[in-house]
């Protein structure tokens, strides 16, 4: 679902809730970040979805499931769809009951650790130092 403005006022989209609420599905959550693309703050969406479904989509009060927050930048969206894909993965039959693998992007960096030969030191003017008190 990608939660933005006027998304639970779409019949469309309401459809698509009742059907995920009505047989159990898996939902991976998209939240629009950039107001100017039709984002809003999550509490307002959470008071527009019909409350008989708030609990499946966004989760109990105590324990929300996790939304994604879809950045109009273009690293954050491969971040993104990577979260995506794993999320749609576990909802599926074949990973039911085996851990989902490890996704990749070509060309991305690889995750982990850095390690850094030896640190390095950058002189600083003593000019540019500045006390707090």
């Amino acid at each position: 679902m990608f939660l933005s403005k006027g998304y639970f006022a779409s019949k469309n989209a309401m459809r698509e809730v009742r059907a995920s609420c009505s047989s159990s599905k898996n939902i991976v959550s998209v939240h629009e970040i950039d107001f100017e693309k039709g984002g809003v703050p999550l509490n307002l969406l959470m008071n527009e979805c019909a409350a008989s479904a708030r609990e499946h989509v966004f989760g109990p009060a105590d324990a929300r499931k996790p939304i994604i927050s879809w950045h109009r930048t273009v690293h954050f969206q491969m971040v993104a769809m990577k979260l995506i894909v794993r999320g749609m993965m576990t909802g599926c039959p074949e990973y039911a009951c085996a851990a989902v693998p490890e996704l990749f992007i070509p060309r991305e960096l690889p995750s982990g650790q850095i390690d850094v030969a030896r640190p390095e030191q950058l002189p600083a003017p003593k000019a540019n130092w500045c006390l707090s008190m």
